[in-house]
Parts: structure tokens; C-alpha cells; sequence
């Protein structure tokens, strides 16, 4: 069967049954679910109906192209059962749902204009898993993209603008989301309960809200995507655990990476420039920061706050105000940083904050290398310290904690121990201070 050039319109559900209110319904020959439909739809009009613009059921797979979907009631394009075939360079505007596909159906949905639906672009349910590749979705109301229950599509190279969410996944689904562009969204891609995504390679940038955020028990893979200027980039909340790999964020302001709740999980090998501040890790979760660099922030290029519990190491960060502030309950392994040109110190430990600063570099801080603060009680050791241009280790407060095995020089003073503070220091090698290589009180 071909149609070309065929206007449907006004197809009226029966409300004795619930069914019917489709413009056209392709279904399989003789409702034989292993026989497939052979049906062709060109350059034609479905609008309007109250229900769904095509339905797809059986195994049928229909090839629809060059048409036009539009103001039907439920869904303009709807795929059933196991169904297929392609959807290609249509547009479908102003339905329930642009395009849904459930169950076990697998199109391909591609090349197509999707805008201006009431509640999604494109949904994705059941154990679906078509092929949506290529596709505009501009001004989706609800979400450019959902996918949920186990479904496993795999969406790439498509551009989502203007949603309140670009993509969203949750349930138990596990989509691949590569080389997407999505941009001026709410929040670019949402994931919630027990989501699994690959997100590669995609361009996120000019979100309202959120570049990604994932909560309750998300995972998956946040792998080399490239993040713009927005609030946030990345927040992983609740109990959340991704893997946060080889990313770049490049922007003048916001915040690269978010920890908050009981999240955790590795970030590694990630690039940060520019932004107010890199990585902050809050909450009571337990996170590994692996390699990577951060250049020009603001203000603090890593905070770590609360009760978390994050080891830091192989990181490279230039030219923040501070390189890495712990405070409050935070327990923080820091080994193998290499910290410049801060302005403010290189790593500053304060509140109750408490673990290990081991081995790291600490160059031209601008006042301080390493400060410790408050009742805070790190182990300072084997660091090297050279050319702060006031102190290069220095204790205030009631801070506690030991300070051994540390190489410091150039700057004002070596050691400053001020204040009610009493750390234990030992060994440590102090050479070519202009005033003193250590100095007890506040002078």
C-alpha cells in the first residue's frame, strides 16, 4: 500500500471503547504479528484527529516520509507492539506527543522537524529501542526526549532546544546519547531512579538551570562532552553514582561539577577553564577526583564541605584564588596536586576538616601555599612548597595535625604558627626566606 499526498483529518475516538480516534492505523496483514505491512506514506497530512495522527501496531513497517503531523489529540505518531520501519524527514508539530514508540518497537526516527508538542517531543517506553538520529526538537513543551522503563534506544547527532528538559531517562532504561547538540533547555539532560545512559561526545550549553543532572539511584557514563556557559554543568544528587570522564567545561562563570546528597562516584581526567568554580563536593557521599586540569577560576577551583569524604589526586590547577578549600566535617586526601598561581593559598584546610596533604606541588601562590585553619587537623607531608609570597605553610585558629617531611622555600616566612594553633611539625627542609624560616605568633 502507497499513500501520497493524502489529507486525514478528524479522526473521532469511540467513547464506548476507548479506540479508534486514529487517523490512519497500520497494522499487520491479516493480524498475523510475524507478517510484515508493506506500506509506503508520502507528502501527506495527518491533523487534527483525536487521538493519533498514525498508529503503528503488530510488526508492521510502514516507511513514512515528507509528511506532515500535526494537532492530533494524543500522539501524532505512535508505534505499538513490534513494530519498525523509519519516520524520516517529516515535521510533527503541536500533538500530545510527537512521536511515541513502546513496547517492543524499534523505528528508525530520523531527519524530522519535532516542535511545539504539548507534553514531549519524542517518548520512549517499555523495552522499546528505535534509532533517533538527526532529528530538530525546538520548543517541546515538557521534554524534547524521554525515555523510560527498560528501553534502550540509542540517540545521537540530534539538536534539542528550548525544553524544559532536553532529554530526560529514567526507570531502568539504558539509552546511548552521543554527538547531540542541546542547548537553551531548562536543564539539558535529566536522569532519575535507576537510569543507566551513556552520554558521549555531546554539545551542552546555555541551560537555564543545569547542563546534567542525575538523582535517587542514577549511574551511567558522563564521557568527553563539551559544556558551555550555565549555571551548572554537571549535578549529581542523591544517591547517584556516575563515572565523570575526560569532559571539558569552558566558560567566564558557573560551576563545573556538583556533589551534593549521599552522591559519589570517580571524575576523571576531566578539563575545567574559566568558571567561578570547578568541583564542589558536598553532602555525606564519597568521591574520587582522578587527573585532569582546571585553569583561571575565580574563586575556588575544588571545594569540599560537609560530611564527604573525597581523595583528590594527579590534579593540575593553575591560577585559581584558591586551589582547593576543605571545610566544615570533610575528610580529604589530597596526593600528586600541582597548585600556581593561586591568589589567596594553593590548598586551605579549615573548619573540622581533617585527612592528608601528601606529596604535593604548591608554586607562586600569591599570599599563602598551605593553610591550616579553625580546629582543622590534616597530615601535612612531603610537600614541596616554593615561592609564596608571604608563608608558605601556615596554622591559625586551634588547628591541629602534623607537618612533616615538607620542603619550603622562597616567600616571607617558612612555618607560621599562630593563634591558639598546635601542630606538630618535624623534619621539614626550609631554605631562602627573606624573614625567618619559622615564626610562632601572629607577627
Amino acid at each position: 500500500l502507497t499513500m501520497t499526498g493524502v489529507d486525514v483529518a478528524g479522526g473521532v475516538e469511540d467513547e464506548s471503547t476507548g479506540n479508534d480516534g486514529h487517523g490512519v492505523a497500520i497494522v499487520s496483514p491479516g493480524g498475523v504479528a510475524s507478517e510484515r505491512a508493506a506500506v509506503e506514506v508520502t507528502g501527506s497530512t495527518f491533523a487534527s484527529n483525536e487521538r493519533i495522527g498514525i498508529a503503528v501496531f503488530g510488526s508492521s513497517e510502514p516507511e513514512i516520509t515528507d509528511s506532515i503531523v500535526e494537532d492530533n489529540g494524543a500522539c501524532g505518531i505512535c508505534y505499538f507492539g513490534s513494530s519498525g520501519g523509519s519516520l524520516r524527514d517529516n515535521t510533527i508539530s503541536g500533538n500530545g506527543v510527537g512521536i511515541g514508540t513502546g513496547e517492543r518497537s524499534a523505528p528508525t526516527v530520523a531527519d524530522n522537524t519535532i516542535t511545539g508538542n504539548d507534553t514531549v517531543g519524542i517518548l520512549i517506553e517499555n523495552a522499546a529501542a528505535p534509532v533517533v538520529v538527526g532529528n530538530e526538537l525546538v520548543d517541546n513543551e515538557g521534554s524534547g526526549i524521554e525515555v523510560v522503563g527498560s528501553s534502550v534506544p540509542s540517540i545521537r547527532e540530534n539538536a534539542i532546544v528550548g525544553s524544559a528538559r532536553g532529554i530526560v531517562v529514567t526507570d531502568t532504561a539504558r539509552p546511548a546519547i552521543r554527538t547531540n547538540r542541546l542547548e537553551t533547555n531548562d536543564v539539558a539532560i535529566s536522569v532519575a531512579s535507576r537510569g543507566r545512559p551513556v552520554l558521549e561526545s555531546n554539545e551542552i550549553g546555555d541551560s537555564a538551570s543545569a547542563g546534567i543532572v542525575l538523582s535517587d539511584q542514577a549511574g551511567g557514563i558522563i564521557r568527553d562532552n563539551e559544556f558551555g556557559a550555565q549555571p551548572i554543568s554537571i549535578q549529581v544528587g542523591g544517591s547517584a553514582a556516575p563515572f565523570v570522564i575526560e569532559n571539558t567545561f569552558d566558560a567566564d562563570e558557573g560551576l563545573g561539577l556538583l556533589y551534593i546528597d549521599e552522591a559519589s562516584g570517580p571524575a576523571t581526567g576531566n578539563t575545567f577553564s574559566g568558571l567561578d568554580s570547578a568541583i564542589q563536593i558536598g553532602g555525606s557521599g564519597t568521591v574520587a577526583v582522578d587527573g585532569g586540569t582546571i585553569t583561571g577560576p575565580s574563586g575556588t577551583a575544588v571545594l569540599i564541605i560537609g560530611l564527604s569524604t573525597a581523595t583528590i589526586s594527579d590534579l593540575t590547577i593553575d591560577a585559581p584564588d584558591i586551589g582547593v578549600f576543605a571545610d566544615e566535617d570533610a575528610t580529604v586526601m589530597l596526593t600528586g596536586l600541582s597548585i600556581s598561581n593561586a591568589g589567596t593559598a594553593g590548598i586551605v584546610f579549615s573548619g573540622s576538616a581533617n585527612g592528608s596533604i601528601t606529596a604535593n606541588t604548591v608554586t607562586a601562590s600569591r599570599s599563602v601555599g598551605i593553610q591550616v585553619g579553625v580546629s582543622a587537623a590534616p597530615s601535612v607531608s612531603r610537600n614541596t612548597i616554593s615561592k609564596s609570597a608571604d608563608v608558605g605553610l601556615l596554622y591559625l585558629g586551634s588547628a591541629r595535625g602534623t607537618a612533616s617531611s615538607n620542603t619550603i622555600s622562597g616567600g616571607r616566612l617558612g612555618i607560621q604558627v599562630a593563634g591558639r594553633a598546635r601542630p606538630a611539625i618535624k623534619s621539614n627542609t626550609i631554605r631562602s626566606t627573606s624573614d625567618a624560616g619559622a615564626a610562632y605568633g601572629d607577627g
